[in-house]
């Protein structure tokens, strides 16, 4: 299972949503948004050993 954490930036999460401040994503899939659950999901990702994991850093920019 590949994870990707997308965080520091914004994120649009669709149209009259508002907007979140980190992703989680698991094998093409959105499976997080924002902080509190994103912190959910990587708590049950660490406990995984052989997990791939990518953590990109949007430094300040939009994700869409």
């Amino acid at each position: 299972m590949k994870t990707q954490h997308f965080h520091n930036g914004t994120v649009w999460l669709g149209a009259g949503a508002e907007p979140a401040d980190s992703l989680v994503v698991q094998d093409g899939i959105v499976v997080a948004a924002g902080s509190r659950a994103v912190a959910l999901v990587l708590d049950r990702v660490s406990s995984h050993n052989g997990a791939e994991f990518e953590s990109i850093d949007l430094d300040g920019g939009f994700l869409m």
